[in-house]
Order: structure tokens, then C-alpha cells, then sequence
């Protein structure tokens, strides 16, 4: 039987949920790349952190920030960082895990100041409500002093889609 020319081929529907579970069904993290590898492979090529001048983070940073926001992975709590300490994190340590595939409309938040360990110091510092604060100071806890914040970064990061405002 010889098909019409005028109908136009069948092509299956994609199915996100079920490419996701094909891929996380598969999935190993000894094969995984890791987020640099991905972002290169994808064509974002971003300098090593040694081979950028003193003071030139700002521009390779905000390149990074954008391809991350890009692919749904947002980070939060980066105003203690300078451009250099964050670049740096990121480069050498963040972003060099394998990087699994994820649940389609899901995101990945990587938090440079979670409330948990030696952090939770910085957190209190720097992050922590004046409200937070002196409820702990009230219950006795030890609060260390204010600290300014190294940069005003956090407002103007990517957020998910739907976010408003500053994210938790």
C-alpha cells in the first residue's frame, strides 16, 4: 500500500516522565558527567579559575550563574562570597559531582550557606532575621555579631519559574 504524500507522518509524542525514568533507571554516577562536563558538552566553556585575572570573576561568574539558571539549578545564599570565592566554589567543588537526571518541572538548589554546621554561624550573621535572631538570643542561644554582606548578589540571582521574591 503506498501512503498518501499529503498526510503527514506520525511521530510519537514525547513523553518527559518516561524519557526521565528511562534515564534515571540507567543512571550511575561512576558514568554520570559531572555539571562541568555537561555545561562544556552543551558549549558553555568557562575559564579555570586560575586563568582569570585578579577581579575579572564578575563576567565568567554571571556567564555561569545564567547557564546554571538555565538548566533549572539556582543557588541561594551567595552574598558572603566574593566573585572569586564563589567562582571558585563552584568550579572546583559544586559543580563537580555527576549530575543526575531530574523529574521533569523539578529544579536543583544549590545553597552556598546551609543552616547546618560550621555555616550555621555565617547563616546567623549575615542571613538571619533580626526577628530570628533575638528569639535566640531570648532562649539563650549565643548569636555571633552582625556581619555586612560581601556583595548584594542574591536579589538579582535566576529563580524558578513562579518565584517571587527573595527564596528561602
Amino acid at each position: 500500500m503506498i501512503k498518501d504524500a499529503r498526510q503527514p507522518a506520525t511521530v510519537p509524542e514525547y513523553d518527559p516522565v518516561a524519557s526521565w525514568l528511562a534515564q534515571a533507571r540507567h543512571w550511575s554516577p561512576d558514568e554520570a558527567p559531572t555539571w562541568i562536563e555537561r555545561l562544556r558538552d552543551e558549549g558553555i566553556v568557562l575559564p579555570a579559575p586560575d586563568d582569570v585575572a585578579h577581579g575579572g570573576f564578575e563576567a565568567p561568574l554571571d556567564r555561569l550563574i545564567v547557564a546554571l539558571g538555565d538548566r533549572e539549578v539556582y543557588l541561594l545564599h551567595t552574598d558572603h562570597l566574593t566573585d572569586e570565592a564563589l567562582y571558585r566554589y563552584l568550579l572546583d567543588t559544586a559543580l563537580r559531582v555527576p549530575c543526575p537526571p531530574r523529574q521533569p518541572g523539578s529544579a536543583e538548589i544549590i545553597d552556598l550557606c546551609p543552616p547546618y554546621g560550621q555555616s550555621i554561624d555565617i547563616m546567623l550573621a549575615i542571613y538571619a532575621s533580626d526577628a530570628l535572631r533575638a528569639e535566640l538570643r531570648h532562649r539563650g542561644v549565643a548569636i555571633p555579631p552582625r556581619r555586612p554582606r560581601a556583595i548584594h548578589r542574591d536579589s538579582g540571582l535566576p529563580k524558578p519559574l513562579g518565584t517571587t521574591g527573595p527564596m528561602p
